[in-house]
């Protein structure tokens, strides 16, 4: 209600119509908000000025040069007002100098749908790609006051220079993905019994950056929900996890994937307490805190591959993060804004898996359609990603087995797995080289197809 009652005054800014709007990034920031409200910024490309790369090509020590450099700083005044309900929506921020966005001293805030990478390169002071410091707000409830959902941050800050700093890479949030910590501000007291503002990180992308993955320090009242974190500490200290919480209290760590890098925790808290863990998704071989119904097994990623610059976080039709998850009324879309729960629970992670939709029988171009299959089923197979696509016109539930030249079977997908399944995408991508058989099955009708799987 309280946000309602201001939407008429709300200030947006957004660029015109379908053009392209580049906003360069040098000495402080691209766009500066001090002590203001209500305002959302939309749809914007940020970078860094080209001048301040010439001046760090001529320099010796670039990071002298460049203390600052933000994609968007929105901070407090000079006479100490705290900006609020802020929202920065759509924008891509890229190569800026420091943190691609940065909040001081602030209450009320949505960050959803930014793309935010290849930032923090020459700000040696403890940027991240979301960097925010709280205050207590006037107006605190049980209610989520506080969003960041949806965005895609990677990249960020893989200086192995930073090691020169990681015992504090909790503390200061060097290269973190995002970085919450309670402000500083002597006005800005968050204790259990004046705060109870909630934050919501739902739905995020973060990987491949220098630093932690998502780091919660000194905070409170924080729900970490369906975010996929990959790989994240490149340039820090094995002791950093790829979910880092110190000093921090009600927190809810649901439905995550958190791959970490070799040897490295996935997940850690320490002097915290009502932490609580379950559904996560956790790579086999890494530590990390145990919750009720985690997985420890690969999540099928259509690809997660650093070597070829490959990445593509969309669930395989087999991967163990479908329909894991637990209920959470709070979240209705994912990252890509598809719905959640399109099987018979949700998924794990930042993206839903979408279950393929029965078309009408006409085949895509580039495919290929088997013959001797009846005229109620199409069976189309993609070169490229390596995968059939089967699909039953007249809406009957069906099921497959793949089996190897001695009939014996390699994979599957049962009526115990899925239920009202019309078209099943069906990869075979990790098969070895050789000759197939396929069945597909209801309960009244199925045909066989053979098949040669090449490397």
């Amino acid at each position: 209600n309280h946000y309602k009652s201001y939407i008429s005054t709300r200030i947006i800014f957004h660029t015109y119509r379908n053009d392209k709007v580049v906003l360069y990034s040098y000495k402080e920031s691209a766009i500066i908000i001090k002590g203001a409200a209500y305002i959302s910024i939309f749809g914007f490309d940020i970078t860094k000025d080209p001048k301040s790369q010439k001046a760090a090509d001529n320099s010796t020590n670039p990071s002298v040069l460049f203390q600052k450099g933000q994609g968007i700083l929105v901070d407090r005044s000079a006479d100490n007002t705290f900006s609020h309900d802020i929202t920065i929506s759509s924008c891509k921020i890229h190569n800026c100098l420091g943190s691609g966005i940065q909040l001081n001293d602030i209450y009320n805030f949505n960050l959803q749908y930014n793309e935010i990478y290849n930032n923090g390169y020459y700000n040696f002071s403890s940027n991240s790609g979301i960097k925010i410091s709280m205050v207590t707000p006037p107006d605190s409830s049980s209610l989520y006051q506080n969003f960041i959902n949806g965005n895609k941050i990677y990249f960020h800050r893989r200086l192995k220079s930073d090691a020169k700093i990681e015992d504090d890479c909790a503390l200061k949030g060097n290269g973190s993905g995002i970085f919450i910590r309670k402000s500083n501000n002597s006005r800005s007291a968050m204790n259990a019994t004046e705060n109870k503002s909630r934050v919501l990180i739902s739905n995020n992308l973060i990987y491949a950056n220098g630093g932690i993955g998502i780091n919660l320090y000194n905070s409170k009242n924080i729900d970490v929900f369906n975010n996929t974190m990959y790989e994240n500490n490149e340039a820090n200290s094995f002791d950093c996890a790829d979910l880092n919480i110190r000093f921090a209290s009600f927190i809810n760590v649901y439905n995550n994937i958190i791959i970490s890098r070799d040897n490295r925790k996935a997940s850690f808290y320490i002097n915290a307490q009502d932490i609580f863990f379950s559904n996560n998704l956790y790579r086999s071989g890494t530590k990390f805190e145990n919750g009720k119904g985690d997985i420890v097994s690969d999540p099928l990623f259509v690809s997660a591959d650093a070597f070829t610059n490959s990445w593509d976080f969309n669930l395989q039709v087999e991967s163990p993060a479908i329909d894991r998850g637990i209920e959470l009324v709070s979240l209705q879309n994912d990252i890509n804004l598809n719905p959640r729960k399109t099987g018979k629970k949700m998924d794990i992670g930042a993206v839903e898996y979408q279950k393929p939709i029965a078309g009408d029988g006409r085949m895509p171009s580039g495919f290929r359609k088997d013959a001797g299959i009846e005229f109620n089923w199409t069976l189309t197979y993609d070169p490229k990603r390596q995968l059939y696509t089967v699909t039953n016109q007249s809406n009957q539930a069906f099921y497959y087995t793949i089996y190897d030249i001695f009939y014996r079977p390699v994979r599957k997908l049962s009526h115990l797995d899925y239920n009202d399944l019309y078209s099943i995408e069906i990869p075979l991508k990790n098969l070895p080289k050789g000759f197939y058989f396929m069945r597909v099955y209801t309960d009244k009708k199925f045909f066989v197809s053979k098949f040669y799987k090449e490397d």
